[in-house]
């Protein structure tokens, strides 16, 4: 079925009277950090919150274009991310939590603004799924007394706005803000009790090299 699919996608692309107005690819990188999330308590370590590179390849399908707008189908592919880090610490007891997004495939839909200029800029939506990469420790009077690593599968929703400037030809250079917004499993997991169910955000900025095939 996912061949057909793919076949169906590409004729309709190539056919003399296609739907599919033109077809882009983007890829480039950014960086963003993990706000909101550090929580120390007294006595606690300083844990600081890791600013995460991100690798970015976004695929678009173009479907309707006019003078003002064009709206395409938008299906990025994150890699890495920034991680969150929770550090607790009260008399004989601590705790140590961290979250990071591994990776994200967030299909949509972008509306880009006056197609034909040197620089039009646009606005994207898109939902999916996200790998979510967390550790916990426990310890008392300096002993580990629990541990768990583990990844899981979240829903992730990632609003988007850029500007696209034309270089030459088909060539395209791609600025863009992209934020993942995503809950934590609310699941039983070492350390991760101020966390369960919470809305994160994770911001990044990032910057890409692209091409229009048609």
């Amino acid at each position: 079925m996912r061949l057909n699919l793919c076949c169906a996608v590409f004729l309709l692309c190539v056919a003399p009277n296609a739907v599919c107005q033109s077809l882009s690819l983007a890829v480039g990188g950014g960086a963003g950090p993990a706000p909101g999330d550090a929580r120390i308590g007294p006595g606690g370590r300083e844990v600081q919150k890791a600013i995460g590179a991100t690798f970015l390849l976004d695929a678009g399908i173009e479907f309707f274009r006019d003078k003002k707008v064009s709206l395409a189908i938008d299906v990025p592919i994150a890699l890495y991310g920034s991680r969150s880090a929770d550090v607790y610490a009260s008399r004989l007891y601590s705790s140590f939590y961290t979250e990071r997004l591994t990776a994200t495939l967030t299909p949509g839909v972008r509306a880009r603004f006056g197609p034909g200029r040197r620089f039009s800029p646009w606005v994207s939506f898109g939902a999916g799924v996200a790998t979510l990469r967390r550790t916990g420790n426990d310890s008392e009077l300096g002993i580990p007394t629990a541990a768990q690593n583990d990844s899981s599968l979240v829903g992730i929703l990632v609003p988007a706005a850029g500007v696209d400037m034309r270089v030459t030809g088909r060539w395209f250079v791609r600025g863009e803000l992209r934020n993942n917004l995503y809950r934590t499993p609310a699941t039983g997991f070492v350390s991760a009790f101020p966390f369960w169910s919470r809305w994160n955000y994770r911001p990044v900025a990032v910057g890409s090299v692209g091409f229009r095939f048609r």
